[in-house]
């Protein structure tokens, strides 16, 4: 049996480990190589619509080559064990490192295995068609930025508008390494602004995102923490927002903040940061342990949202000291509430 670890999960990794090939789910696609994989998920609490990360690479073991499959890896398809074929999105595809995949995994239980097909065999036949759309929007998810590309600006993955592009006119914003692949680097880049058609947000929802704070130790910190905004200058405390640093720790604002507390933001590493609005109540988590729990519910919000700013308010004029200081990743918004996010 060959043995291979991969990195799994919408928010952390879990190890991956490879079992042996289906042939039933390889007998229903037309493609030549597959190898099945044991989803290293431990947890007794099954979860539906799971939005399951996959990193691939060359030299692991399994087989799998760049070579044979398209150049953009449009024709890999991953399976359950009993042939049926699973939505997935191409977040990064990097021919000489690692990819990205999301593959929507309608349960995700406790020793689950999938099945990863490439090759494309000499028959002709079609593949099965996949959407990567419905890998979040199955789970609820409204937006999702992944910060691996940059094409024309940082694509929503939930759907085709909300495109984030630069608030200051910067064409090619620096992408980094993340806590999840790729990463945008606020601090050099300025805050983006994604508009749209409108999208409705009611409550409850959750905004979640991957923060590493580097405002350095002899600078003033106050302002310098707004993660995720939505409304304009001329909406004042009608807007909500999601704050993290040092001095301020606030999970959002109508004119009301919520404060989270101190001393949980850190410097110079990755943390993962949940804000649920709801109807009732208002929470936050970070890396997974709840900090804040109020009985308040934020209630000033716009709906449908057409603009929302990412590492600072949607406008220059509203304040221009409020940027994130330092980098983002996997910045999500979900129809629901939910400590992953």
């Amino acid at each position: 049996m060959s043995m291979r670890k991969l990195a799994c999960g919408a928010v952390l990794s879990a190890a991956i480990v490879m079992c042996a090939t289906s042939a039933l789910a390889q007998a229903v696609l037309p493609l030549e190589k597959s190898c099945e994989f044991r989803v290293n998920y431990r947890s007794s609490v099954n979860l539906d619509n799971f939005p399951l990360m996959v990193r691939l690479s060359e030299g692991d073991g399994s087989g799998f080559t760049y070579g044979a499959v398209a150049a953009d890896g449009s024709d890999i398809r991953f399976c359950l064990p009993d042939g049926t074929v699973l939505n997935h999105e191409v977040a990064l595809w990097n021919t000489s490192g690692e990819s990205i995949v999301y593959v929507g995994v309608p349960q995700l239980r406790a020793g689950m295995s999938l099945v990863l097909h490439w090759q494309k065999s000499s028959s002709g036949a079609d593949l099965p068609a996949v959407d990567a759309k419905a890998v979040w929007t199955n789970a609820g998810y409204k937006a999702v930025w992944h910060f691996d590309q940059y094409s024309d600006g940082f694509k929503n993955s939930a759907r085709d508008d909300f495109t984030a592009v630069s608030r200051s006119g910067i064409s090619a914003p620096d992408v980094v390494a993340g806590a999840a692949g790729g990463a945008v680097d606020i601090a050099k880049t300025h805050p983006l602004v994604a508009e749209g058609a409108g999208m409705s947000i009611t409550k409850p929802f959750t905004v979640s995102a991957w923060t590493y704070y580097s405002m350095p130790t002899n600078q003033v910190e106050k302002n310098s923490g707004r993660i995720w905004t939505t409304g304009t200058a001329t909406e004042s405390y009608n807007r909500a927002n999601l704050f993290f640093n040092f001095q301020q720790e606030y999970v959002m604002g109508d004119g009301n903040y919520m404060s989270i507390g101190t001393n949980h933001c850190r410097r110079g590493v990755w943390q993962h940061l949940s804000a649920v609005y709801g109807t009732g109540s208002t929470k936050c988590d970070i890396d997974g342990k709840e900090i804040m729990s109020s009985p308040t519910a934020v209630n000033k919000f716009t709906t449908p949202h057409t603009i929302f700013g990412l590492g600072g308010w949607t406008d220059a004029a509203a304040d221009n000291n409020g940027n994130f200081t330092g980098c983002l990743d996997e910045i999500r918004i979900r129809g629901c509430e939910s400590s992953v996010a």
